[in-house]
């Protein structure tokens, strides 16, 4: 499911934001733009008014992202690492906070290179994986409970032990 999702190599990057910029971006990317993705000539616009987007090929967050609460006065300068498609930085969609972000990148030289990049099947998967990991830890065992040696660091046959009890059975080799 998640490839048919996911058909296209995208090359994802993770970069800085602040979180007004995350906002702007967002907000940017589903006004005022016609089915291309298009920004709306102004004719269209007086015709037509403004059109807010929801979820389409442009910036996607999770349905139950409260954006509105996501920026405040105290935090919009708070900076968040932000996964999104390289080729937006570059123009693609002419999402404009996006491409002055890409500008500003390299401006200071921090700018991705054309090899740091990770695909979005694997960026999602990773994702997935780790608050599945998370959540395992933080709701089924502590972990002093899965330490046994008490050494600090969890080895293989100590990840296959809590497995197998959160499991209920002993997992497969690739585990």
């Amino acid at each position: 499911q998640l490839k048919a999702e996911l058909p296209f190599p995208t090359k994802m990057v993770v970069v800085p934001m602040t979180r007004a910029d995350v906002v702007k971006a967002v907000e940017y990317s589903r006004k005022n733009r016609n089915e291309r993705g298009e920004k709306k000539k102004k004719e269209e616009e007086e015709e037509e008014g403004p059109v807010k987007m929801a979820r389409r090929g442009y910036l996607q967050i999770n349905s139950d992202f409260d954006l509105v609460n996501f920026v405040n006065d105290a935090n919009s300068k708070d900076i968040v690492q932000v996964a999104l498609p390289r080729n937006l930085m570059g123009g693609f969609c002419n999402i404009t906070p996006l491409i002055n972000l890409g500008t500003q990148l390299q401006t200071f030289n921090i700018y991705p290179s054309e090899d740091d990049f990770v695909p979005a099947l694997d960026l999602v998967t990773r994702y997935c994986c780790k608050s599945r990991w998370v959540n395992i830890i933080q709701h089924h065992f502590s972990f002093d409970d899965v330490d046994l040696n008490g050494d600090g660091v969890l080895d293989r046959s100590e990840i296959k032990i809590m497995m197998e009890r959160f499991l209920g059975y002993e997992p497969g080799e690739f585990v």
